[in-house]
């Protein structure tokens, strides 16, 4: 299942952005470092 539709502009932060957002919208506890270093850590 794809969530997050890749695009070459989206940079790090943007990914990142996104990825948390969902977390947050499923009440998945986490914090933004914690994300960003599991996608790109």
């Amino acid at each position: 299942m794809k969530i997050i539709d890749y695009n070459k502009i989206l940079n790090k932060k943007d990914i990142t952005n996104k990825a948390y957002k969902i977390c947050n919208n499923v009440s998945f506890p986490v914090e933004y470092l914690d994300v960003y270093d599991h996608l790109f850590g």
